[in-house]
């Protein structure tokens, strides 16, 4: 019944009403999820399923890329309500998508959010979508089901890395989708996200220095991208320009990067022979890229592997 009159209140006449409104449904909803019995009920999927479509619109609204023609349309106090609707939906979000995300609603939140990041114009609005995906990837980065949304929100902090106001939140939210995505989760947005003269270069650059005061040897990042970056049809201006080596970097770190985590005395004293056959998987799979983008034999790969490693040194 609380739902029902907190949903109720997003389409009153008084935008005070509905800014309450929408900070109450986010509160109560979240709780209700956390009990099965209300979790389950058909009328609480029917107020979720209303209640998703009201905050995802609100930010919507707030985020489109071209807002130009649409805000002419407004006056101030309308152009302001847009903007407090939307912050306030980013909040309501972040306290839903901290106990649910394997429905489909609640992954196209995702989505929702990262275009915000990206477009959004009102920097309060920026910042609370990037504190709900950090959210997300905070209680959920294990979870496969948000592998989706990965690359969409990974462009979307690329694109936002320089602002001055939110420019710091997006690289550390940049950094733990990096560490929880796979080269498949990278893939169909690899594209947009080294597409722009310089994003590669800032991406390694960027990957060394987390990489570096991080304790995981597990972790590879720079696998990771070339491993995405491995289904472009580079054309031949990339593979012989500055691109081409950066990309040529990413690889010979990646190759540092797995000598190190076999070289670990704690991995090396656990290892399994499963282990073992993986770890030659990985140094062929990194072999096998460079071959590729290069169009090199096998022998000349692993050279130019060993030079750049030793070279790093």
């Amino acid at each position: 019944e609380l739902c029902g009159e907190a949903v109720g209140g997003l389409n009153d006449s008084n935008e005070k009403v509905v800014a309450s409104a929408i900070r109450a449904i986010g509160h109560l909803y979240s709780n209700y999820l956390r009990v099965p019995a209300f979790a389950r009920s058909g009328r609480m999927k029917e107020l979720g399923h209303t209640m998703f479509h009201d905050l995802t619109s609100r930010i919507i609204l707030a985020s489109t890329s071209n807002p130009t023609q649409l805000m002419k349309l407004l006056n101030s106090k309308q152009r302001f309500s847009v903007n407090k609707h939307a912050w306030g939906a980013c909040h309501a979000l972040s306290k839903l998508l901290s106990v649910n995300i394997d429905n489909a609603e609640t992954l196209n939140s995702m989505k929702v959010l990262s275009d915000c990041v990206h477009h959004a114009s009102n920097t309060k609005v920026v910042t609370a979508a990037l504190m709900a995906l950090n959210v997300v990837v905070s209680e959920w980065g294990q979870d496969r089901a948000m592998s989706a949304y990965i690359g969409d929100v990974v462009l979307a902090c690329m694109m936002r890395r320089e602002c001055n106001e939110t420019g710091e939140e997006a690289r550390e939210i940049l950094w733990r989708y990096l560490c929880v995505a796979k080269s498949d989760d990278l893939k169909e947005r690899i594209g947009d996200i080294i597409g722009v003269g310089g994003e590669l270069k800032f991406l390694y650059g960027f990957t060394v220095e987390k990489s570096e005061s991080s304790s995981d040897l597990d972790l590879n990042v720079f696998q990771t991208i070339v491993g995405a970056i491995e289904v472009l049809d580079l054309n031949e201006d990339f593979r012989s320009g500055e691109d081409a080596k950066v990309l040529q970097m990413f690889v010979s770190r990646a190759a540092k990067q797995e000598r190190l985590r076999r070289r670990s005395p704690v991995r090396s004293s656990s290892r399994t022979y499963s282990e073992e056959g993986e770890e030659e998987e990985d140094i062929d799979a990194i072999v096998d890229t460079i071959m590729k983008e290069f169009n090199l034999p096998r022998e000349e790969a692993l050279l130019r592997i060993e030079a750049a490693i030793a070279e790093e040194m």
